[in-house]
This record gives structure tokens, sequence and C-alpha cells, in this order.
């Protein structure tokens, strides 16, 4: 994980998540999309997730390493928003994985299933970047 120091990279990490935030909502709105398609289109969806794990492994990576920085400037205490985002976090890594054994089934995966896990995981995710002041800002 990287930490950053002048000012300047704080505000470039910033903007690398803000951007992520931008990437994983177009990313949901084109799952949600798909949803009712699921049987026609299981390995579409099954992209789109393989996808959408991607870049939120690489957004938690990016808000680790500002997280680390923040927590060491309040002197290692991390704030219960961030706690809850960490735990929230590690949820949507289990519903993603979820979706992946699911889908990898094809046809033969159970769409009500599928479409209960995405729902719960396209709210869950909505939710983290509703929380982000960053993003009621612009």
């Amino acid at each position: 994980m990287r930490g950053f120091g002048p000012p300047e990279e704080l505000m470039d990490l910033t903007q690398e998540l803000l951007h992520d935030h931008q990437v994983l909502r177009a990313k949901l709105d084109l799952l949600e999309q798909w949803l009712p398609h699921t049987h026609a289109a299981p390995f579409t969806l099954l992209n789109s997730i393989r996808t959408i794990a991607r870049r939120l492994q690489q957004h938690t990576e990016r808000e680790h390493a500002a997280i680390e920085s923040l927590s060491s400037a309040r002197h290692g205490q991390a704030s219960p928003p961030i706690s809850r985002l960490l735990h929230d976090h590690r949820d949507q890594d289990e519903t993603l994985t979820i979706l992946e054994e699911l889908l990898a089934k094809g046809r033969a995966c159970e769409a009500d299933h599928v479409i209960t896990y995405a729902t719960h995981l396209i709210d869950s995710l909505r939710e983290c970047i509703g929380l982000d002041p960053l993003y009621k800002q612009h």
C-alpha cells in the first residue's frame, strides 16, 4: 500500500477514488440492466461481475492507503464510518464471490438467487458511494 505525503498526492488519490466511484456506478448500472436477462446471458453477467470485482479490489487498495494515512494522522484511530466502510467492502467481496459461483453454472444458474445477490451488491455499493462526502460535492 502506498501512503501519501504532500497535499497534491492526497488530491491525486482523492481524484482517483472519485473516478473509481464513477466507474463503479457505471458498471453497477450496466449490471442492473442485464439482470432481467440472467437466463439468456449468464456469461455476460459473469464478465460484468468479474469486472466489478477487479475494480472494487483496486479501489479498496487505494482506499486503504488513504485510510492508513489519515488514521496515522489521527494517531491510529479509525473513525466509525471508516470501520463500517471496510466491513461493507468485505461483505461486497463475499457477495461477488457467491455471484461468480452462481453464474459459472451458465444457463443452469438459479436466476432468482443471482438477482437477489446482485441486487444486494448494487444497493450496498451504491450506499457506500452515497456515504462519500466528496461525491456529494460533485
